[in-house]
C-alpha cells in the first residue's frame, strides 16, 4: 500500500491497539473461576466485535489509499504540464534571442559583440595597474557604460529570460521537492553562452548593495537576477582571463 507515514503509524497503532485487547480479553477470559467460564462466549463476542471494527479499518485504509493514488496521479499530470510549459518557454526564448539585431548583428552576435568589446575595456582598465583587482561593482560600471542601445536591442530577450524564472519561482509544483527546482534552473543555466553568464552577472552586480530606491520594474528585475545567481551561479574575474586562449566566448 502506498500509505504515507502518518498513515502508517495510525495503520500500526491501531493493529497494535486490537492485540492488545484481544489478549487482555483472552487472558482475563482464561483466569476466571469455573463457574464464569460462561462468560467465555461473551469474550469472544467481544472479539467478534473488534473483529468488525478491524474490517472498517481495512476500509479505512482502503480508501486512504485511493485517495493517495488520485493525489499521486494528480501531482504527476501537474509535473507535466509545468514541464510542458517550462520547456515551451525555453523555445520561445530561443526564437526571441534568434531575432535580436543590433548594427547588423544579430542573434547570438548581438551580445557577443557587445561583451567583447566591453571585456576589452575591463581588460585594460585592469592592466593600467595590475597589482589592484577591479571590484565587481567597478567591472559592471565600465560594462554598462553607454550601453543604453544595447540594452534597448536585448530588451526582449532579458523579458523573455524573466519571465521563465518568474514561472519556475510562481508555478513549480508545491509537491516536488526543492532539488527539483534546481533542476529547472540548472537547464536553463544550460542553455547560456558565456556572453550571457557574464552580461547576467554584471548586471546583476550593477542592482546589488543599491535596491532601496527601485521601482517596480526595477525590483522584478533584480528579483530575477538574484534568483538567476543563486540557482546557476556565475564566476567572477573573467577580465583576468580575457587574454588568454581559453577564454572562449
Amino acid at each position: 500500500m502506498n500509505l504515507s507515514k502518518k498513515q502508517k503509524i495510525i495503520l500500526v497503532s491501531l493493529i497494535v491497539a486490537t492485540i492488545v485487547i484481544l489478549l487482555f480479553n483472552t487472558l482475563i477470559t482464561f483466569y476466571l473461576p469455573g463457574e464464569d467460564r460462561g462468560s467465555f462466549g461473551d469474550s469472544y463476542g467481544l472479539a467478534n466485535a473488534i473483529f468488525g471494527a478491524a474490517g472498517i479499518i481495512i476500509l479505512i485504509l482502503t480508501i486512504w489509499t485511493q485517495f493517495n493514488e488520485i493525489n499521486n496521479s494528480s501531482a504527476f499530470q501537474n509535473q507535466q504540464l509545468f514541464d510542458a510549459n517550462f520547456f515551451q518557454l525555453i523555445e520561445i526564448h530561443e526564437r526571441t534571442f534568434d531575432r535580436l539585431r543590433l548594427n547588423g548583428a544579430t542573434g547570438i552576435e548581438v551580445i557577443d559583440l557587445f561583451v567583447e568589446m566591453k571585456m576589452e575595456e575591463i581588460y585594460q582598465e585592469y592592466k593600467k595597474n595590475e597589482t589592484e583587482d577591479i571590484s565587481l561593482k567597478g567591472q559592471s560600471s565600465i560594462f554598462l557604460k553607454d550601453s543604453t542601445d544595447f540594452l534597448k536591442a536585448v530588451n526582449s530577450y532579458l523579458n523573455s529570460l524573466f519571465t521563465i524564472v518568474n514561472y519556475i519561482n510562481t508555478q513549480f509544483p508545491s509537491n516536488l521537492k526543492n532539488e527539483s527546482l534546481k533542476k529547472y534552473y540548472r537547464i536553463l543555466g544550460s542553455t547560456f553562452t558565456r556572453s550571457e553568464h557574464i552580461l547576467l552577472k554584471y548586471l546583476y552586480a550593477d542592482y546589488e548593495g543599491d535596491t532601496d530606491n527601485l521601482n517596480d520594474r526595477g525590483k522584478y528585475v533584480y528579483s530575477s537576477l538574484k534568483t538567476l545567481n543563486q540557482g546557476i551561479g556565475w564566476e567572477n574575474d573573467w577580465y583576468k582571463t580575457y587574454k588568454s586562449k581559453f577564454f572562449v566566448l
